[in-house]
This record gives structure tokens, sequence and C-alpha cells, in this order.
């Protein structure tokens, strides 16, 4: 047998091949790109990738679509669905907003509330719903306001 050299360490690789080569292809796509982008077909039946214009595309491939009848109920449904959602909003010159106060008697924190709703009136709408006994107000704001239920 001849002589055999064994070499224990790695061998030895210019460190400059890698990173060459993963700049050269980095290149090469950003010249393609550049050049596919400046210098396109001028004329107008061309289909581009990013652009309908002019192309019929896959539509062409693909059935047209079922039509179906719609009965007198869905058609009813569709123009009031079209109705509302084309209505425009109504905007009150004063917009309100309603305080409902449950309380199984008089309410702890009245004299606070009405601090709260002071220079405000026309603006709020104030409901109370004692559930037990008609309790005793000391607001103006609450009085006569309460709502009973039926049982």
């Amino acid at each position: 047998m001849g002589e055999v050299q064994i070499f224990s360490g790695h061998r030895q690789r210019s460190p400059l091949r890698r990173p060459i080569w993963i700049l050269v292809l980095i290149c090469l796509v950003t010249v393609f790109l550049f050049w596919a982008y400046t210098y396109h077909p001028r004329s107008s039946s061309g289909c581009y990738i990013f652009s309908a214009k002019g192309c019929k595309g896959i539509s062409v491939w693909l059935p047209p679509a079922p039509v179906r009848e719609y009965t007198d109920e869905e058609v009813a449904s569709r123009i009031v669905i079209q109705d509302i959602l084309y209505t425009p909003s109504i905007e009150r010159k004063n917009p309100k907003i309603a305080f409902m106060f449950l309380s199984p008697g008089s309410l702890p924190f009245e004299m606070l509330w009405d601090k709260f709703f002071q220079g405000h009136e026309g603006r709020f709408s104030v409901y109370v719903h004692a559930s037990k006994d008609k309790p005793v107000h000391v607001s103006r704001y609450f009085v006569n306001r309460e709502i009973r239920s039926d049982q």
C-alpha cells in the first residue's frame, strides 16, 4: 500500500467565493426587473402580469355564472335592503340621550345626577323603573318619570 495522507482539518476555501455568486445573482435579478419595467412592449394588445388591460385572462375559460329567477319576496327584500342602505341618515339638530335607572326604591345618588343634568335641559330623557315602591324624588329631573311594570 502506498502512503495515504489523511488531513484532519477542513479543506481551505476562499472566503470570497460564496458572497460573490450571491451578489452576482442579486445584480442580475435587479437588472432584469429594471429592464422588464422600463422596456415593456408598446402595443395595447399585450397582456401584463399586474394589469388586466387587453387581457382576457382566465375568464374566457370559465363557464358563465348561473342566472336564476328570483321570487317576488327575494326581489322585494333586495329593494328594501338597497333602500335602507342608500337612505341618507337623518341628523337631528338637537340630539338626545336616554337615561334609565333601575332601582328597588329611591335613587341613592339622585342629587349627584341632578348636578350632572344641570345645564343640559332638552338634551336627555330620564326614566326610573322602581320595582318595589314608588320613590319620593328630590330632583326635578326625576319627578313623574317612573315606569311601572305589569308585575
